[in-house]
């Protein structure tokens, strides 16, 4: 005769077998809640990792600080006559860093500061008229940008 899984649960509901409490198992020292089975031992009382105290790291000879990098500005006067256009351009919409000269890092954060204020993303609660505009001046900046980063490399070549 075949058993059924509800004999074979019987039978093994039937037997006694006995059960430790976890407090019996372990000393309450090495447990730290009843279901986490035995605590690690620490760092500290294997020895393996030193304390922060006794670390020593050598020293090093000190750092001088060094000078910042000269920028290298291109005065507008120097640049050719379509390049002063795209740098007046960037003047006129508001990159007031171009002022004294320009330089790739100078370029660079100035393109990045008007990029986020005409962003047509940024405009999105405006109405349609104003957003056009500034989709416009976004692509004049875009392309004032784009052809004077080409350019910088001839310049700085030639000083």
């Amino acid at each position: 005769m075949e058993k059924t899984f509800r004999d074979i649960l019987s039978e093994f509901l039937e037997e006694e077998t006995p059960v430790e409490p976890v407090q019996q198992l372990f000393s309450p020292r090495e447990t730290s809640f009843f279901w986490q089975g035995p605590r690690p031992t620490t760092h500290a009382t294997k020895g393996s990792y030193p304390s922060p105290a006794r670390i020593t790291t050598p020293l090093a000879a000190p750092v001088e600080p060094q000078a910042a990098p000269v920028e290298h500005l291109i005065p507008l006067a120097d640049l050719a006559e379509s390049d002063r256009k795209q740098a007046q351009v960037l003047l006129a919409l508001g990159a007031s860093e171009l002022n004294d000269g320009v330089s790739e890092k100078r370029l660079k954060k100035a393109h990045r500061r008007l990029a986020k204020r005409l962003h047509p993303d940024m405009q999105q609660k405006e109405s349609a008229p104003i957003r056009e505009r500034h989709k416009n001046l976004f692509m004049n900046l875009q392309t004032a940008y784009e052809s004077l980063l080409e350019a910088l490399p001839h310049y700085k070549t030639a000083a």
